[in-house]
This record gives structure tokens, sequence and C-alpha cells, in this order.
């Protein structure tokens, strides 16, 4: 949920507006170039004074917030300003009564700024702090206190800081400010413009609010989550639908059934990578039939997905959810990948979480400067360029492979050191034996690529259930054989971006191989270098080179397994690919791109080669009947 029009301007890492690509399991190249940059820095903190807080009481907290939604700050007096918040919520620095900066509107905002800035307070910026009603949302009046203290306060600088007076021109842009101040302005917008505070009751006897809020836009918000529900094919939703309509006197009232459906009732939700979390915690608790097994998804372990009903769904940070984008009927909606197979090694009802390792490969400020250079269509400093200096890449779209096929979903229990390879599979029903990998030794960044942290955490103290980390893998039938490919790296999927006028040529010095999906299992450590070690164990070291020296390109045609097999064997030798349909990116448009983000895979797919294999959608009508 984004709170700019550019990603400058958002608090958002990544920019979650521009993050997610046309193809279900990719990312924007934008947001796979952000994902390497810095993490959010608003300075430090500004030099204020000795302003100290009044004590409040809630009475006139509630009532001021009130007062603020109905009538705002719009056209009053910066002195009448200052006797509002110098009596009841600051005391006043300046002791001086003839100080000709006393009455500024600057002055009010400065300090202001300066006492939100102060580590007592609650830091929305923190990730564990995003999810807001948590916040009142419980029985713990000194937290509830708190909390709107800080709302209070919030809301007169964002206020002040809109409306039509002049600032202090001291105080300088709002992105110089502390990041944990920012989080607060947001917060405060979002309060103005989704939640109104009635009156100091409760809203249903059961339900845990210390006050009674309006929430201008609940409807949409329920619409939204219909949506999103029917999209997924959630299993259930015929009982969401039904609790939903709120016809049931007897039930609580949505937003007052949990946490997340506070959060996601009421709008307040903060800029960042909480949203789907969010919404599809809503929609779980709005199951009357979601077992508690499948309630303990947390944004703060992003590699996870639940098994229930006969389908799973994956978040799209993992792995799995990415490679599996690719299968057929397989929708993504609000950054969550479903319906997808089950596996009978998971529970009926299981929330899961994925191991996964970092890619290889990184992009530096040096990549980003010069991803025109690397990508031009002809050589600005040759004098002469020649017709025959280029190629025409058509793609072969006649006799895809077909002989792909997903077998199963494998989940084996991880271990902090256990390694995987690609193999073929015995026949049989036994489990092969899980033998060491033969990467080792340092990439070019200097990490080494036998022993990678983990993406998540080893210790789900946070969670109720204690979901547990599995090592994931897909098991595919090639050519009468068995192949189970680990999906070892959180590989990045990059949606080609849309060309027109095309096909068009591709100047020869950018070199590529051609391959087919089933030749993959023939080639290893692609965009590596192999230099001979005796002493080393497995007689070599690899170190992966940043540089492209040749683009991959898989022809991914045909059944959609393909595709799905293409993705897994990135993730398996930790390779980021850009994905294109040839029918909106011709294949030198890829290939350029390719070499622009230094990525040294291109997985090519045609979506009208597989119209007649459509999934029949929803009948959402069926509650009519």
């Amino acid at each position: 949920m984004s709170d700019g029009d550019r990603p400058q301007d958002s608090l958002d890492r990544p920019y979650m507006r521009d993050v997610f690509g046309i193809y279900p399991g990719t990312i924007t190249l934008a947001a796979y170039a952000a994902s390497f940059g810095c993490p959010m820095d608003g300075g430090p903190p500004l030099d204020g004074g000795q302003v100290k807080v009044r004590r409040l009481n809630m009475n006139y907290v509630v009532s001021r917030l009130r007062k603020l939604k109905h009538e705002g700050i719009e056209d009053r007096d910066p002195t009448l300003l200052y006797h509002e918040l110098y009596a009841n919520l600051l005391y006043d620095g300046i002791m001086h009564a003839d100080d000709p900066h006393r009455f500024e509107m600057g002055r009010q905002v400065y300090d202001l700024i300066d006492v939100l800035a102060r580590p007592e307070w609650i830091d929305f910026s923190q990730l564990e702090n995003q999810i807001v009603p948590e916040f009142f949302y419980r029985d713990d009046s000194a937290g509830n206190n708190k909390f709107f203290h800080q709302l209070l306060l919030s809301l007169e600088l964002f206020l002040r800081i809109t409306s039509r007076s002049p600032l202090n021109n001291s105080l300088g842009q709002r992105h110089s400010w502390p990041v944990k101040v920012r989080y607060d302005l947001i917060l405060a917008q979002r309060w103005l413009e989704n939640v109104e505070i009635e009156s100091p009751a409760s809203t249903h006897p059961a339900a845990q609010s210390t006050v009674t809020f309006h929430f201008q836009n609940k409807n949409n918000q329920v619409d939204i989550l219909r949506n999103f529900g029917w999209t997924l094919k959630w299993p259930n939703m015929p009982e969401v639908e039904f609790i939903l309509s709120e016809v049931d006197t007897k039930e609580k009232a949505v937003e007052d059934r949990s946490v997340s459906c506070m959060s996601w009732f009421t709008g307040l939700m903060l800029p960042g990578k909480t949203m789907p979390w969010v919404i599809m915690k809503t929609l779980i608790d709005c199951d009357p039939d979601a077992p508690p097994s499948i309630k303990s998804l947390s944004h703060l372990a992003p590699n996870a997905g639940l098994q229930w009903r006969g389908s799973t769904y994956w978040s799209w940070e993992c792995i799995l959810g990415r490679v599996l984008g690719a299968a057929k009927g397989v929708r993504q909606i609000c950054g969550w990948l479903g319906p997808l197979p089950t596996s009978p090694e998971l529970h009926r009802s299981e929330v899961v979480l994925i191991k996964q390792a970092p890619p290889l490969g990184h992009l530096t400020p040096s990549d980003i400067h010069n991803m025109a250079a690397n990508s031009e269509s002809f050589p600005e400093h040759e004098a002469n360029v020649h017709v025959d200096d280029f190629d025409m890449l058509e793609p072969d779209l006649e006799d895809p492979t077909d002989n792909i096929r997903i077998e199963r979903l494998n989940f084996q229990p991880a271990t902090s050191d256990s390694q995987t390879l690609m193999r073929i599979l015995p026949p049989g029903p036994q489990k092969p034996p899980r033998p060491p990998s033969s990467i080792s030794g340092r990439s070019a960044s200097g990490r080494s690529t036998s022993s990678r942290s983990i993406s998540g955490r080893s210790n789900f103290s946070m969670f109720p259930n204690e979901p547990t980390l599995y090592d994931a893998s897909i098991t595919f039938a090639i050519a009468s054989k068995s192949w189970r490919v680990y999906l070892r790296h959180d590989t990045p999927f990059i949606a080609a971006y849309p060309c027109k006028n095309g096909p068009h040529v591709l100047f020869n010095a950018y070199d590529f191989r051609v391959v087919r999906p089933d030749k993959l299992t023939e080639i290893k450590n692609w965009g590596s270098n192999i230099i001979d070690d005796g002493e080393s164990e497995t007689g070599s070291e690899i170190y992966y080179n940043n540089e492209v020296e040749e683009v991959l390109i898989i022809e991914a045609f045909g059944v959609c397994d393909n595709e799905v097999f293409a993705r897994a064997w990135c993730s398996y030798w930790g390779l980021a690919a850009l994905v294109a349909d040839v029918d909106k990116t011709c294949v030198a448009c890829a290939v350029r791109e390719a070499y622009a983000a230094s990525i040294k895979v291109v997985i090519l797919n045609c979506a009208r080669m597989n119209l007649g294999n459509e999934v029949e959608d929803v009948d959402r009508t069926i509650l009519e009947v």
C-alpha cells in the first residue's frame, strides 16, 4: 500500500504500487532494481528544544480527535492554534512573552516533530508495529491511551503542515524528517480518511473496542475482500459471504472478529508489505470453518503459504508461489497466488514456511546507471553499421515441448545445513537420500554459496502454532523419468516490458543460447566460472560472475508445466530470470532487457497457445440461485 505517486516520494520499500508484474509470480524491473537499494533513512532527529508533553485525560483526547475530524484547522488564527496546542498538549519552551517567533505556525510544527521523534512513542516504521489496531484493539487501557495520545499529536502535526498557513523555511522538506515521524503523518492521514469516533461506547457487547468507530469505507473494503476471495477460489466463499453480509445479529460485527479484520475494515494500513497479509488473514478470520492451524500467518515471515481443503495458497515473497505462478489456472491478486495443488506430506490444514536462500547476483549503482548503454539497439560508437550485423529472432512455436508434467509437490522438514541436488529419482515410492550440494566456495560478491543465510527465521516464537520450516521441491516427469528439483533460492522472476511494432532485430554483439525446457537437465552452473582446485572437497571452486556474457533463452512454449520447470530450474541454480510472452515482447527486446538488468536467463512463453485450456472461472452467482 503506497503513500506517494512516485517511488522517491513514498515510504514503501519496495514501492508496492509498481511491484507486481503482469504475469503471476513475477515482479517489475523497477521492483527488482529497488530490492538492491538502501533502507529508508530520513536523517537524524531534529535538534529540538526541551518541549514537554502534558498528561491528558482520555475524554479530552476523544473529544479533540472528533473535533479535528469534523472541523480541521483550516483558516484558523496561528495565535489561537498556539493557545490550543500549548495549553492542552505541550508545555511552551519559550518563557519570554515578547519573543517574535512565539506564535509562528512553523514553530508549532517544529515542536510537534521533536516530540513525536522521541523513542517513547510507537515506531510505526518498524515492521512488527505496522498492524495498527494491535495498539488500540486490546484490554490494555494504558496502551490504548498511549496510542490515542500519539494519534492526537500526529493529527495536530498533519493538519498544520497541510493547512494554507506558511511554515518556517528552516523545517526543510518532509523527506528529510525522521522516518518515524513520517509514518505518524501517514497514520494521521489514514485516520482522517477512514475512521470517525462516534461516542465512548462499544459497538457490540462482545467487542473489545473502548470507543465506537464509524468506518467510512467499510463497504468498499467488504467488496474488495469478496473479490479477493472469489479470484483465489477460496473453498468456503459461500460461508464467507454470509458472514460479510452481517444478516445474523448473533454474529460479531466483521470488524470485531480479529485484529486483522479491524485493520482491514478500518482501512488503517500503513505503507509497506503488510496489506497482503492483512487481507488474507481477514479472509481466514471471516471464514467460520477455518481451523486455528491456518491462522498463524504473519507478515514477519513472508516465505509462507497455507494448505486447506484441497488447495494451497502462497505469498508472492515465497519461492514456491513464484515458481508455481506459471502453472495452469493460477491467479495472483494482492500478493497471493492460488489455488495450487496440495501435497500429501502436509496436514490437511497447515501454514507452511519455506526455506530459501538469497539468489546469486546483485545490482550495483553502476549497473543501474549503465542500463541504457548495456541494452542499446545498435552501437553508437560505430561509424558504419551493416545489415549483416543484425539478426531477426523468431520464436519456434512449432512442435513445442510436450514431455514435461508436474507430478507432485514435496516438503521435508529443513535443517540448518540441509543441501540438495537436482537428480533423477529411482523407480518406486521410496524417497532418495539427499546428498550434499556440489556447489561450494565463494561468489564474486564475496558471500559463500555453500552456507548462505536463510530468508526467514529459524525461531518462530511469534506464532501461536509454531509453523514448520520446510525444504520445498517439485517432482517433474520428463521423458519418462522423474526429476526432483529443489527450490533452493529465493529467485526473482521479472516480467518483461511490452514492446511495440515487433518483432525487432537484435545486434549480433548480444550473445545468447536457445534451449528447450527438457534440455535444462543437461545445463549446470550457468553464468558461473569454475576453477579447478585440487585441495577443495569437490575438486573445483565455483564463482558467480555478475556480468552477462551469454543469455540463456528457454522456449517454454506449450503446456504450462514447461514454464514451471524452467522457473524451478532457475530457483535451483539461484538465477534471476526475465519472463516474456512473445505476443507482447519480442525476443530481441527481451534479450536486451536481460542485458540491461544483468539477468542471464530469459523464459519465453505464449499465452495464446493455451487459450483452449483455460480453467473455468468460479460462478459468483451461486448464492442467488
